[in-house]
């Protein structure tokens, strides 16, 4: 039966590929330069005088925006993160597609092997018409 065929490599390979654990995180990254609360500050009245750069780390929650402040040290672990959450959705789609191409090529093999009988052909046996009665057809 088509159903108990062996995956083909192209799934079996992505499948291997999903099924490894790592660090995933579905944000974005920003840098962010900020003004603080001092009046006698310079970041006040010159752009190019704020503080910084600090790096934020932004996503969905439950509806709402979240962020968080990471600092320099983490910033390239936290890239990491970002980027295998995006493979990782990259490689799911890639996943459903060929899927889906097995599941066709499934379909395909079993209309290939009910097409010799003429018997699964459409209109390959001929319906016997029965008349119907004037009695039954006529109102009175």
């Amino acid at each position: 039966m088509a159903g108990d065929a062996k995956a083909p490599e192209a799934v079996e390979r992505l499948a291997a590929k999903l099924g490894r654990p790592r660090a995933m995180r579905r944000a974005s990254l920003s840098e962010r330069w900020m003004k603080c609360t001092k009046e006698a500050c310079a970041c006040a009245s010159d752009e190019q005088a704020r503080h910084g750069p600090y790096y934020s780390v932004t996503w969905a929650e439950a509806g709402k925006t979240r962020s968080r402040l990471v600092s320099a040290a983490q910033l390239s672990v936290v890239r990491e993160q970002i980027e295998a959450d995006r493979e990782f959705r990259r490689d799911v789609a890639a996943y459903r597609l060929a899927s889906q191409h097995w599941a066709d090529t499934q379909l395909a093999e079993i209309l290939q092997e009910a097409a010799p009988d003429k018997a699964a052909k459409k209109g390959g046996s001929r319906r016997r018409s029965r008349g119907k009665s004037p009695l039954k057809s006529r109102r009175l």
